[in-house]
């Protein structure tokens, strides 16, 4: 598997995207059957990946998952800041909760709940269609 990061922090976006279009490019040719990953900044460049005929999942572009997770958290409040929370890692509280702080329960549960990740599980054939709980 190759990955492609683009600079996020580069002045010229589609310059950017361009370099990291060629270098895909460049790994097509020469491995056609490497799986490859690419991720752009804008959107409007997805389609030069889509044209060398790289598949629309291997295509991550940051600014298009920024304006998602906007539009999700208009909907549906506290979504941008839980996803956020799940794809960044954080060590859990060290410190107790002092007896007489009801409002900091909250604030050491969050940070409990920051602690948590997503990771990525294959599971074994006989446990496919199994629920949680069973």
């Amino acid at each position: 598997m190759v990955f492609l990061i683009a600079d996020s922090n580069s002045h010229d976006n589609n310059t950017q995207d361009a370099t990291v279009i060629s270098r895909a490019q460049t790994v097509r040719s020469f491995f056609p059957k490497t799986p490859l990953l690419v991720q752009l900044i804008e959107p409007e460049n997805k389609d030069y990946l889509l044209a060398l005929g790289m598949p629309s999942r291997s295509i991550v572009c940051i600014n298009e998952l920024r304006m998602k997770l906007l539009a999700m958290g208009v909907c549906c409040a506290g979504v941008p800041t839980l996803v956020s929370n799940l794809i960044t890692s954080s060590a859990p509280p060290e410190q107790g909760i002092p007896p007489d702080a009801a409002s900091q329960v909250a604030e050491l549960g969050y940070a409990w709940g920051q602690a948590n990740e997503i990771y990525e599980l294959h599971l074994t054939p006989p446990l496919y269609g199994v629920a949680f709980g069973e």
